[in-house]
């Protein structure tokens, strides 16, 4: 598999007439490169009508479209983040707000729970022919988010939120089979995390046995740098170039059906009510609330010296 792709690279090298693989992240072992900026080459389409196609920089095909939840359709959920010092011009921002779910949705908290959902937005998920999607993190690899948290998130809302997920829900754990996510704050604080309520970060990953893990935790608009490096057995968790936790897996997914996913939290439920509709890859229950601009996955262990946290924090 990994073959193939290095052949596309070579193939579609010369994107838009540009020599796309110069770019500084795109190395031999890059295998998915997304910059979620208001730069040329970058995207496609405009944003104020959600018509988003997002490029995978490495010329490997994986790019990553808009989809929308219940009556998301009906919202203006992303826009530009231009408070994006240190990582480029801009970032994507996600406004999956409870404030704005309330304008088309006659919202209840007893209807957003860990069992169902309730949720209307937006998010990004890879093309169906992406070769990404048959990725089941067997072999070394690393993936890396660079995200910030916006102070609209609320803990009801929009807390156990992916980042960045596999699609896909395994019904015995009743999890998704990968994903990089929020978990939740101090619900005792406030709603919403402002600035001073930091929530934690979580990680699942599904590869034989259930594996789900919450350590550190971030605060609202300061940027995070999350990145997760499989070496043989060992799985080495980063926060911000910091070493934060290690996890023994099996890394083999339970399934490559589906696509790769940016900003949904996904559970098994079919036997919850729900007033969302159940998909195959699993019930939509929360979506993600701030900014993200870069993912990166390499097909190999990367060193904390060359991930993107020394290019751009």
């Amino acid at each position: 598999m990994w073959g193939r792709w290095k052949n596309l690279v070579f193939e579609r090298r010369f994107f838009f007439g540009r020599d796309i693989t110069s770019n500084t992240y795109v190395t031999e072992n890059t295998i998915a490169y997304w910059k979620f900026q208001n730069l040329k080459d970058c995207y496609t389409g405009n944003i104020d009508t959600d018509e988003l196609m997002f490029l995978d920089l490495t010329g490997n095909g994986n790019d990553m479209i808009a989809a929308s939840e219940g009556n998301g359709d009906q919202l203006d959920i992303f826009a530009w983040d231009t408070g994006t010092s240190g990582v480029g011009s801009t970032s994507l921002k996600f406004n999956n707000t409870y404030e704005l779910a309330k304008i088309v949705d006659p919202y209840e908290a007893e209807l957003t729970t860990y069992s169902s959902g309730y949720v209307s937005g937006k998010y990004l998920e890879t093309v169906e022919s992406a070769p990404i999607n048959e990725f089941d993190c067997s072999g070394d690899w690393t993936i890396e988010v660079l995200f910030k948290v916006s102070s609209e998130w609320d803990n009801v809302y929009n807390r156990y939120c992916g980042v960045f997920s596999k699609q896909g829900v395994s019904e015995m754990y009743d999890e998704p089979f990968y994903s990089m996510a929020l978990s939740e704050a101090d619900s005792s604080v406030s709603s919403t995390i402002g600035t001073e309520n930091p929530v934690g970060l979580q990680y699942i990953h599904l590869g034989g046995s259930a594996s789900n893990k919450e350590f550190s935790s971030v605060k609202a608009e300061e940027w995070v740098h999350y990145m997760v490096v499989k070496e043989a057995s060992y799985m080495i968790i980063y926060v911000n170039g910091e070493m934060v936790e290690i996890v023994t897996k099996n890394s083999v997914l339970e399934s490559t059906d589906f696509g790769w996913e940016v900003g949904v939290g996904r559970k098994y439920a079919k036997s919850a009510v729900t007033m969302n509709p159940q998909h195959e890859e699993g019930l939509i229950g929360r979506l993600f609330c701030g900014s993200i601009a870069e993912i990166r996955i390499s097909s190999a262990p990367v060193s904390i010296e060359a991930s993107l946290l020394t290019k751009v924090l």
